[in-house]
C-alpha cells in the first residue's frame, strides 16, 4: 500500500508542477481567485488535497460543473482541471456529432490558422470549407475536420474515418453516384437516412460537454455589479457547468449566482428509429494528390487509350474505393423492388420475309425474356408488346382483318415493357440486377422461328430520328401476364442505373465515332470497341467497363502500333459517314443502321 500511496503522490506533484508552469499566462490574481472559487463551486480537481483522494479526476459526478480532465492532451483541449492548468486549448475546436440525430459530441480541430507548419491559402480553404469528414492521426491523439486541416498543421500519416449508414429503404437518389464524399453529402440531406461515424481501433475521443457555452458576461442582461476580475475569469480558461457557461465565472456574471440544481440541462442521447438497411461509406486515406501528368491520375480517375484521365464511376449503390467497386448497403431484410423495363427493338439487318403467326411471336418473345432473368432473383410479372408493322395493306377498317400472319421484314420496330419483382440480397445486389437489365435494354437480341434466326438491336426510342416513327401501324398486346397485377405499384427502371457490374469509363458522344456494325471508335486513340463492350446511356453517351479498357491497352502495347483494335473478332469496320463528325451520334446510328425503316405515315390499333 506504501508504494502505491508514494506513486499516486508523484504524480501529483508531477502534475502539480507542470500546473505551475503554465499558470504564469494567466494574471496571478486571477488564477487565485479562479482556484479559490473552482475549489468552492466544482468538486473535480487533479491534485490531492488529503490522503483520501483516489486518482484523478475526481469525483466523477460534480453537481455544478461538467468532468474535467487530467491527461496530458488537457491542455491541447482546454479542458484541463482548473488546479492542473488554467488557459485556453492549443487548437480551434469545434464540437462535431458523431451520429445524425444524437446530441453527443466530440472535440474536432476544425481550422487552419496563419502560422501552422504547411499552411497555405488553398489548405485553409479546403480546410475551413463545410466539408466535414473526419481524420485523425496515427502519432498523436488528435482528430480534423478533414484531411485538409490534418495536412495544414503537419500531418501525413492520417487514417480518414468511414461512416455508417442506415435508411428506411434503398435511397434512389444516390443511385447515379460513386464518389463516397457525393453519396454523404447526398445521404445527410436524406429523411429516409441518418449517419454515424466509425470511430477507428485506438482512436481515443474526446467527449464535448455543450456545442456552444455562453463564453461572454451579462449576456442575460441581469448582472447588477461589474467585475473586472469576473470577466477576465470568465474569459480565462473553459470548465463547462451544467447550466451550459463556459465556466462558473460566465454563469456568475449571467445569473447572479451559482445554483447546483441547472436552469437547464444538457440535451440527453436520444432514440433512433430502426432502420433496416444498412451499409458503410469507406474512404481513400491518401493523401492530397499531386499534379497530374501525362502518365498519372489522381485517386478516382483512369489513364486511358487516349491519354486523359477519365472518372472511374460505379454500378448503383456502389463505392469507388482502391480503383474497385464495393457494395455500400451490406445488410438489410429481402428487398423485393418492383420495377417496369420498357425495351425498344429495331432490327438490325433485313430480315426474312418469311410469314410469322402473331401468336408464335409473342411466345417465342415471352420465352426469351424468361430466360434472360435470374430465376433466383427476380421473376417476370407481366410482358406488354406494342408491335410496329410497315406496310397499311395488312389492315383495314379493323384491326382484326389480317391478324393471321406478316412477313417479319415488315417489322419496324417492338416496344416491350416488362413488369419484375427482384429480390435483392448481400450475396445478389443491386448491381448485379442493373448489369442485367443494361443487358436486356441494348443487347443483341436473337428470336428463333423455326430454325428461322431473326436480329434485333435494343436502343433508347428518344434517340431515333422523327422520320423512323412514321408511316407504321402500332399493335398492342399482353403476351405474358399469369396473375394479375396492380401497374401502379412497379415503378420505371431509371436510365442512371443503367450500368454494368464492373468499374466504368464514361466518354461522351464527342469522344467517339459510330461505326456502320454499330461499334465505336475513340477518338485520338484508333481504339475500336465492339458493340456487345459498351453500354450507351439515354444521353448518347457509352459506358465501358474498365477491364475492356485494360485488355485493349495491353493489346496495343503488344502490337506496338497504332492501327484500330478490336475486343471481339467481327468484320472489318468502316466509318459509317465521313459526315460523322457533323452529326450527332445518336442520329447517325439510326440513319445508317437502321435507315431501311423510315416511313411517310402512322395508324394504331389494338388486340389481344
Amino acid at each position: 500500500m506504501l508504494v502505491v500511496h508514494i506513486l499516486q503522490m508523484l504524480v501529483f506533484l508531477d502534475l502539480a508542477e507542470k500546473s505551475h508552469e503554465r499558470e504564469s499566462s494567466v494574471n496571478g490574481n486571477i488564477a487565485s481567485l479562479i482556484l479559490r472559487y473552482e475549489t468552492k463551486y466544482c468538486e473535480s480537481r487533479c491534485i490531492a488535497t488529503s490522503g483520501t483522494d483516489t486518482m484523478s479526476p475526481f469525483p466523477a459526478d460534480d453537481r455544478v460543473c461538467t468532468r474535467c480532465s487530467c491527461d496530458p492532451e488537457c491542455r491541447d483541449f482546454g479542458d484541463c482541471c482548473p488546479d492542473l492548468y488554467i488557459g485556453k486549448g492549443k487548437y480551434d475546436l469545434e464540437c462535431v456529432k458523431l451520429f445524425q440525430g444524437y446530441s453527443e459530441e466530440i472535440y474536432v480541430v476544425t481550422q487552419c490558422p496563419l502560422g501552422e507548419k504547411l499552411y497555405s491559402e488553398e489548405l485553409s480553404r479546403k480546410c475551413n470549407a463545410n466539408n466535414i469528414l473526419l481524420v485523425s492521426t496515427a502519432t498523436e491523439n488528435l482528430i480534423f475536420k478533414n484531411r485538409f486541416c490534418a495536412q495544414c498543421h503537419g500531418y501525413e500519416d492520417f487514417q480518414t474515418w468511414n461512416i455508417g449508414v442506415a435508411c428506411e429503404e434503398f435511397p434512389e437518389q444516390i443511385s447515379a453516384f460513386s464518389d463516397p464524399l457525393v453519396i454523404l453529402k447526398s445521404l445527410e440531406t436524406s429523411a429516409m437516412c441518418i449517419t454515424e461515424y466509425r470511430v477507428p481501433r485506438k482512436v481515443l475521443t474526446r467527449k464535448c460537454h455543450k456545442t456552444s457555452p455562453i463564453s461572454e458576461c451579462n449576456v442575460t442582461g441581469t448582472w447588477e455589479m461589474y467585475s473586472a476580475d469576473i470577466e477576465a475569469a470568465c474569459h480565462a480558461y473553459s470548465h463547462v457547468t451544467k447550466s451550459g457557461y463556459q465556466n462558473i465565472f460566465c454563469q456568475l456574471c449571467n445569473e447572479g449566482e451559482i445554483s447546483e440544481t441547472p436552469s437547464f440541462r444538457l440535451p440527453k442521447i436520444g432514440l433512433q428509429k430502426i432502420k433496416p438497411v444498412i451499409g458503410l461509406l469507406q474512404f481513400e486515406d491518401s493523401v492530397m494528390n499531386a499534379a497530374t501528368s501525362s502518365n498519372y491520375c489522381p485517386g478516382g480517375e483512369y489513364h486511358d487509350t487516349t491519354d486523359q484521365c477519365r472518372k472511374i464511376l460505379c454500378p448503383p449503390f456502389q463505392q469507388l474505393k482502391s480503383g474497385e467497386c464495393l457494395n455500400i448497403f451490406t445488410q438489410f431484410p429481402v428487398q423485393r423492388l418492383r420495377y417496369f423495363i420498357d425495351i425498344y427493338l429495331v432490327p438490325v439487318i433485313e430480315n426474312s420475309i418469311e410469314i410469322v403467326n402473331i401468336t408464335q411471336l409473342k411466345r417465342v418473345i415471352r420465352d426469351y425474356y424468361i430466360s434472360q432473368t435470374d430465376v433466383k432473383t427476380t421473376t417476370i410479372m407481366k410482358v406488354v408488346l406494342k408491335l410496329h408493322i410497315k406496310k397499311s395493306h395488312y389492315f383495314g377498317k379493323h384491326c382484326s382483318d389480317n391478324m393471321a400472319g406478316f412477313s417479319i421484314a415488315d417489322i419496324s420496330g417492338m416496344e416491350i415493357r416488362i413488369y419484375v419483382a427482384t429480390r435483392l440480397s448481400k450475396e445478389h445486389p443491386f448491381a448485379s440486377f442493373a448489369d442485367r437489365v443494361s443487358y436486356m435494354l441494348f443487347g443483341e437480341v436473337r428470336l428463333l422461328f423455326d430454325g428461322l434466326n431473326v436480329s434485333f438491336r435494343g436502343v433508347y426510342k428518344h434517340t431515333l430520328p422523327g422520320t423512323h416513327h412514321q408511316g407504321y401501324h402500332t399493335l398492342s398486346a399482353f403476351i405474358y401476364e399469369p396473375a394479375t397485377i396492380e401497374e401502379e405499384a412497379f415503378e420505371a427502371f431509371s436510365s442512371n442505373n443503367v450500368k454494368r457490374d464492373c468499374p466504368q469509363i464514361l466518354y461522351h458522344h464527342y469522344d467517339y465515332i459510330l461505326m456502320a456494325d454499330a461499334s465505336v471508335l475513340l477518338k485520338n486513340s484508333n481504339t475500336l470497341i465492339a458493340r456487345e463492350d459498351f453500354t450507351p446511356t439515354s444521353g448518347s453517351d457509352i459506358l465501358v467497363c474498365l477491364s475492356i479498357l485494360e485488355d485493349l491497352k495491353l493489346l496495343m502495347n503488344d502490337v506496338g502500333v497504332s492501327t484500330p483494335t478490336r475486343t471481339s473478332s467481327s468484320s472489318t469496320n468502316i466509318p459509317a459517314s465521313s459526315a460523322s463528325t457533323h452529326t450527332p451520334a445518336s442520329r447517325v446510328r439510326c440513319q445508317h443502321a437502321y435507315s431501311h425503316f423510315f416511313l411517310k405515315h402512322q395508324d394504331t390499333c389494338l388486340f389481344r
